[in-house]
Order: structure tokens, then sequence, then C-alpha cells
């Protein structure tokens, strides 16, 4: 089942999304956190991110940057 999909269908107010066995977080990964939190938004629903270990921010923050 997709993020979107249990959200449809469980009427999700809000989804834990746990990356701490995540071992690398470029850009892509986070582009694609970022979009899924976007999605989840749209739908309703809260996005909480826990597990994110010290670098990841930094990253986000690069993407953010190269988007413009």
């Amino acid at each position: 089942m997709s993020l979107l999909e249990g959200i449809r269908q469980f009427h999700a107010c809000a989804v834990v999304l746990d990356i701490t066995g995540v071992a690398d977080v470029d850009s892509s990964v986070a582009n694609h956190l970022i979009q899924s939190m976007q999605a989840a938004r749209l739908m309703g629903a809260r996005l909480i991110l826990t597990g994110v270990s010290s670098d990841v921010p930094a990253v986000f923050g690069q993407d953010r940057r190269d988007r413009g």
C-alpha cells in the first residue's frame, strides 16, 4: 500500500514517517520526501518525519537552494 492509498483508506489526519534506517539522504531522496509531504498535505494529512540524522537538514536546505 502506498502512502497516499493509506491516507485515503484510513482517513488519516497524520502520518509518521520514520527514516531511521535510511543510510544516505541525498538531494534526490530529500526531494522525494518533500513531494510526499506536499501530497499528504493536499490529502488533508500532516506528515511527521522522524529518525532524521544530524546531516539530513543540510540536504533539505541544499535542495531548496537548488530549486531556487
